[in-house]
């Protein structure tokens, strides 16, 4: 699904866009460029992790996210992330990862697949990011209710 638009500055921006600038993200991450993200991420976005029993899983602006990563990486002697696939929906991007890792202190290895929902503004900057379990939920959240 492809939807084109012109942003504010005249640009063309749409799914596709959209798309590439989250494989952009993911792929700085994964290659230990924590930096890079940041210029895709609008200053006031919103970063809602899956509520768990360490994180009240809601994040603001540019120092959340570094806090939130901050936390979430500090509980890991190994992570990795794997993008297995990327949906482009309107302003929206639907990305299906599976997150492996060691525990700190434990040293029991993880493994959880689980959604992300990307948003971005009429810029193409990021927006907020979602993190669902099941993919009906992350979906619903892009407008393709199953």
């Amino acid at each position: 699904m492809e939807v084109r638009r012109r942003s504010a500055s005249g640009q063309a921006t749409g799914s596709r866009d959209h798309v590439a600038t989250v494989r952009a993200v993911y792929e700085a991450f994964t290659a230990g460029d924590h930096v890079t993200p940041f210029e895709h991420y609008h200053p006031s976005i919103e970063w809602k992790a899956m509520d768990s029993r360490w994180d009240e899983g809601l994040y603001h602006g540019h120092a959340g996210v570094k806090e939130f990563w901050r936390r979430w990486l500090g509980s890991w002697d190994e992570y990795s992330i794997e993008v297995t696939e990327l949906l482009g929906v309107r302003e929206h991007v639907l990305a299906q990862v599976v997150m492996a890792a060691l525990g700190k202190n434990s040293g029991v290895p993880v493994s959880l697949a689980h959604f992300q929902v990307w948003t971005f503004d009429a810029d193409g900057l990021i927006t907020h990011v979602r993190f669902f379990q099941e993919r009906p939920d992350a979906l619903r959240a892009v407008g393709l209710a199953h």
